[in-house]
Parts: structure tokens; C-alpha cells; sequence
């Protein structure tokens, strides 16, 4: 019987393919890690840039939110400093007519002070009217003109805090010499007095916004 062709592999290269095999395998492996890391660090750097692209936006968000609210603070605090001053401008106001008020109302239940501020107070207005003139005084102080020669005309009304209003004989010239008057015009003084004390307040107000 005839050999047969020998075909069998020795035991070396057998184990010179297994090693073939083994490191075409490692190398695909290899191969696979770099290229999964290399996608995994792109995909974290994409995610990451991401991230912080949203985390800007929401810190520039919060920020335009933040100075906003600080605006409307500032316009609020503006407002009630203005509005806390100008109170206090007509607490000031209103504490000083209190007490101008019951001043003179002390001086009209004091007969000999009330006499001598009428005196004074009519005298004074004649001073501004040329020849007789009509004189109007508060109920039952016409008695105080009884020594006056240039009155032609003497009216009582209600006038409660007293003094007298002067016209001359055409009532085209008018004296008002009121008590209520003379406070109308000390009055627009002190108004224009505590307006020029608080003025710095109210730039410093408007400055802190």
C-alpha cells in the first residue's frame, strides 16, 4: 500500500498559529480599547462642554436676574426715601402751624398781648394803603379800632385766629394782616427752608441708584 502525503502539523507550528491567533486578537482588542477611549473622552468633552456652555448661560441668566432685582431694589428704596422724606417734611410743617397756632390762640385769650398785637397789626397794614380805609377784624374786635381815625368802615366775620385784613376805600388795594395770612406767608418760608435742608438727602437718594 502507498504512503499517503504527510499533512499533519508538528506540535511548533501549532502553537506558532496559536500565537498568531492569540496576538491578532489582542491586537483587534487593542485596537477596540483605544478607539472606545477615544470616543469616551470626545463624548466627555463633548458633555463637558456642554455642561458648560449651560452652566454660563444660567449664571448669565442669574446674573441679568440678579441686577435686575438690584434695579428694582434701588428704584424701590428711591421711592419710599422720597416718599419718607417728603413725610417728614410735612411732619415738620405740620409740628411747627401746631405750634404757631397755639401760640396765637394763647395770645388771643390774653387780653393785654391780643391788644397790642392788633394795634400792631393794623398799624402795619395802613402803612401800605393811602388815606381812609375799610377794616375787617374777627368777631367783637372791633373794639380795638375805636381810637382809629382813618377807618371809614369797620366789619366783623369769623376769623379765629384774629388779626385784621385792610382794603382802601375803592377795595382795590388789600391788605391781608390776618394771622392766618402772615402764617400762609411764613409758611411758604419755612416750606422752602426745610426743602434746602433735605435737598442733600434726596441727591444722595437718587445717587444710591
Amino acid at each position: 500500500m502507498p504512503d499517503l502525503p504527510h499533512f499533519a502539523a508538528t506540535e511548533e507550528e501549532i502553537e506558532a498559529f496559536k500565537r498568531s491567533l492569540n496576538e491578532e486578537y489582542e491586537r483587534k482588542i487593542s485596537d477596540l480599547e483605544k478607539r472606545l477611549e477615544r470616543e469616551l473622552e470626545e463624548l466627555i468633552a463633548n458633555s463637558r462642554s456642554a455642561v458648560e456652555k449651560r452652566v454660563i448661560a444660567i449664571q448669565q441668566d442669574l446674573n441679568k436676574r440678579y441686577y435686575e432685582n438690584l434695579k428694582l431694589i434701588a428704584r424701590r428704596t428711591q421711592k419710599l426715601g422720597r416718599e419718607r422724606l417728603l413725610a417728614f417734611s410735612d411732619e415738620l410743617l405740620l409740628s411747627a402751624e401746631k405750634r404757631i397756632t397755639k401760640t396765637l390762640m394763647t395770645i388771643r385769650q390774653d387780653e393785654e398781648r391780643y391788644t397790642r398785637a392788633m394795634r400792631a397789626l393794623l398799624n402795619e397794614a395802613l402803612r401800605e394803603i393811602d388815606g381812609m380805609a375799610v377794616v375787617i377784624v374777627g368777631r367783637g374786635d372791633g373794639r380795638f379800632l375805636s381810637q382809629c381815625d382813618r377807618a371809614s368802615a369797620v366789619h366783623e366775620e369769623d376769623m379765629p385766629l384774629g388779626g385784621c385784613t385792610v382794603t382802601d376805600a375803592e377795595g382795590e388795594r388789600i391788605v391781608d394782616n390776618t394771622f392766618e395770612g402772615r402764617w400762609k406767608r411764613i409758611k411758604k418760608s419755612i416750606i422752602r427752608r426745610i426743602s434746602a435742608a433735605l435737598w442733600p438727602l434726596m441727591e444722595e437718594i437718587s445717587r444710591s441708584g
